[in-house]
């Protein structure tokens, strides 16, 4: 599948505080980006993808739309687990329980 590139400037500059990726584009440029590329769910996915070669402008980087959408079933990605962490049961406690900070398992 082709990629869609959005249109901006991503920069990697080193500062005095350590690499710093820059990222600047036109507030109507993302906001037409964005209601056209939206997911289902209304997110807006987007990859920064280092250029292997340095643009005319200096960009280091490029905006990539992430149009990845998981499949479900037998062939979904094996990874879901791991990303959406696990599962969690919540565990039932008697009427009138109020947790209190000693409730906690100690530091060792």
């Amino acid at each position: 599948m082709a990629k869609t590139y959005m249109k901006g400037s991503a920069k990697l500059r080193q500062t005095n505080y350590g690499p710093i990726l820059k990222i600047s584009f036109k507030a109507d440029d993302i906001i037409a980006f964005a209601k056209q590329h939206a997911n289902a769910r209304g997110y807006l996915n987007l990859d920064i993808v280092e250029r292997k070669e340095v643009g005319q402008y200096g960009d280091t980087h490029s905006i990539v739309l992430d149009d990845f959408v998981p499949q479900t079933g037998a062939g979904a990605r094996q990874d879901d687990a791991r990303r959406n962490g696990p599962a969690r049961v919540a565990q039932s406690q008697p009427d009138g329980y109020e947790p209190s900070p000693f409730d906690t398992d100690p530091p060792f």
